[in-house]
């Protein structure tokens, strides 16, 4: 079936259009394929795009732009629908028409699994922004935009992406992050949700008054022992005052100081209520957490799926030089940047067939992990994107 879906271009801007999409089953998936640009909302009055978005015949209209730091604003034009999932792409004035070609054919190379987790391509004539990674720097070629599911990249700083090499290493490694996005949306997203609200679960079944009403019981038990004791001794002592410096006043001093200090030591161990109260929230949330089917459910799914990744990454470490530098500074985007790389060792054309088995035995759990998951979202797709799959 066909329907209409409104998207607003450029994002933030208010400018809202029509497309009409269908919805194409595959598998227990359902995936929306876009077939044609509708027009703006609200029809020629209100919702009229802006004088420099100007619609297509074909595809969907406008014009998309960036911003680095405080430099200019870039502005790139809308050319056409890329790919076979309907990938937009946007191209600045200036890009040379063969790295467009080239970039393109990079993406289109790509598996359907993977394209489909890209809206928009972007491409613009300048240089990205310098980052660092620890104590290592770089310039950026390209990057993901998750907001709006775009791959932007910077033509400049990507060098000449007419090689086929350079072009394959932005497309892919940018696409590799486009999918360990996904990724982390249905597999991560979800856990970490999961955990929050059984944590409140666990939270509430902590009765707080409760623990505290019973630790001032307690308390004043260990004063109800202590308190006569230590009033009789001093009852004996000043009784005996006269002879202070006698072997049994030196005793009882001695019996009272000890008796004083055993009650200054029992009444804090029991009356901080908020220790027992964290043990009593980590028992409940133990419990909880082993006994939810839901969250069962989830970590199973990420297990089958990118745990393995995951857990081989932190094994072996980053597959390249530069994967490695994030794992080196223990950089919470460690694993996606793994996979990136992996994406473009493993699924391009960049490197030689040797350099990249090359790395493929010197990683062999990440790499297995990767095939794992490249077996699902490839859809039988070849592997790498030019000749039959690698079996390392």
């Amino acid at each position: 079936m066909t329907y209409i879906r409104t998207k607003e271009i450029p994002p933030g801007s208010g400018h809202r259009y029509l497309y009409e999409v269908r919805s194409v089953r595959e598998g227990s998936r359902v995936r929306q394929l876009y077939v044609r640009y509708v027009g703006p909302v609200g029809g020629s009055t209100g919702g009229a795009p802006r004088p420099d978005v100007v619609p297509k015949e074909v595809g969907p209209p406008g014009s998309a732009q960036w911003q680095i730091g405080d430099g200019p604003v870039l502005r790139s034009e809308y050319v056409r629908d890329i790919g076979s999932e309907g990938t937009r792409l946007y191209v600045e004035p200036g890009v040379p028409p063969s790295n467009v070609a080239s970039l393109t054919d990079s993406f289109e190379r790509l598996p359907p699994g993977i394209q489909a987790d890209v809206s928009n391509v972007e491409i613009y004539a300048g240089k990205g922004k310098e980052f660092s990674v620890g104590t290592a720097s770089y310039a950026e070629g390209g990057h993901w935009y998750d907001r709006s599911k775009t791959i932007r990249i910077f033509a400049a700083s990507a060098g000449d992406v007419r090689q086929f090499r350079k072009s394959d290493h932005m497309v892919a490694h940018e696409a590799g992050h486009a999918t360990w996005d996904r990724f982390a949306k249905t597999e991560i997203t979800p856990i970490t949700r999961r955990n929050l609200e059984l944590k409140d679960l666990a939270h509430k079944s902590v009765d707080y008054d409760a623990l505290v009403s019973e630790r001032q019981s307690r308390v004043a038990a260990i004063r109800a022992a202590y308190d006569p004791r230590i009033e009789a001794a001093y009852s004996k002592y000043r009784a005996s005052s006269e002879f202070p410096y006698s072997g049994p006043n030196r005793r009882r001093v001695a019996a009272l100081q000890r008796m004083e200090t055993a009650e200054i030591q029992a009444i804090p161990h029991v009356a901080t209520a908020g220790g027992a109260y964290e043990k009593a929230y980590e028992r409940a949330y133990s419990h909880i957490l082993a006994s939810d089917p839901e969250l069962q459910r989830l970590l199973k799914k990420r297990h089958r799926n990118t745990g393995p990744f995951v857990r081989a990454s932190d094994k072996e470490g980053g597959l390249t030089t530069y994967a490695s530098s994030y794992f080196d500074a223990k950089s919470p985007t460690r694993y996606t940047e793994n996979f990136a790389e992996a994406v473009r060792v493993f699924y391009s054309s960049e490197l030689s067939p040797g350099d990249a088995r090359a790395i493929a035995l010197h990683r062999p759990q990440t790499y297995r992990a990767f095939r794992r998951i490249m077996d699902r979202e490839g859809r039988g797709h070849a592997i790498p994107l030019t000749k039959k799959p690698r079996d390392y």
